[in-house]
């Protein structure tokens, strides 16, 4: 089990005990290459048993979410926050400190290779 230096805000964790009560499962973080910068997140709600490569992160007594191991080194000392932005919509956001740019529209992020 690998440490993991990944911070979710007081937003971003009712955010998904949100989506949780929606939506059974458990939330799953991971990256993908995709997009103009290299990496996408992609933050979702899966079945338990299709979490495969994943390390537990718990964020409270009755949230643990789990963070794929395989992109964890991409991932360490990430925030995860959710924000209002404008007309009334809201997002999760990836602040990042492995990035070395992202793109315009913010949906993909270039993460140094030395990572």
């Amino acid at each position: 089990m690998q440490a993991i230096n990944i911070q979710f805000t007081p937003a971003a964790i009712a955010h998904i005990q949100k989506m949780l009560e929606q939506e059974p499962g458990v939330f799953y973080l991971t990256v993908k290459q995709a997009g103009c910068s290299g990496y996408k997140y992609v933050p979702q709600i899966v079945a338990s048993t299709a979490i495969g490569h994943a390390e537990p992160l718990v964020l409270s007594a009755d949230l643990t979410v789990y963070v794929d191991s395989l992109s964890l080194p991409l991932l360490q000392g990430l925030q995860v926050d959710y924000v209002s932005k404008g007309l009334g919509q809201q997002q999760m956001v990836f602040m990042n400190p492995n990035a070395a740019s992202e793109c315009g529209c913010g949906e993909s992020v270039f993460v140094d290779s030395d990572v």
